[in-house]
């Protein structure tokens, strides 16, 4: 945008989308999982309005170790879902459940209404 060549009045957003490299683990089987196309082509968006995040559901499980001698029991982020608004819109959206939730030990509701 240049102001100068279009000196009328604009609202501007920016927005990013900060994605990292997968973690796939699978404690039994290390070689059993999803290519790292497929996880990425299942992960990115297509073009959508900004969303503002309204609360992160976190469910975490715990890995309980062979032997205590070896290593202690894990716990772990198992899954989450999350509540949002998009842009110019006030309806409250939900997702699914991303993740297992099937043996969680406890669960936690982070609220982010208000925090920019």
């Amino acid at each position: 945008y240049d102001p100068r060549m279009y000196s009328m009045e604009t609202s501007t957003q920016l927005t990013r989308e900060v994605y990292t490299d997968p973690i796939s683990l699978s404690i039994s089987n290390p070689d059993i999982g999803p290519s790292f196309s497929q996880m990425e082509n299942t992960a990115i968006r297509t073009p959508h309005l900004v969303d503002y995040l309204d609360k992160l559901y976190i469910y975490t499980s715990k890995y309980k170790a062979f032997s205590h001698e070896i290593q202690p029991d894990l716990f772990y982020w198992s899954a989450h879902k999350v509540s949002f608004k998009q842009s110019e819109q006030s309806n409250l959206y939900t997702t699914g459940i991303y993740g297992k939730t099937s043996g969680y030990i406890s669960s936690g509701e982070y609220s982010f209404r208000g925090n920019d």
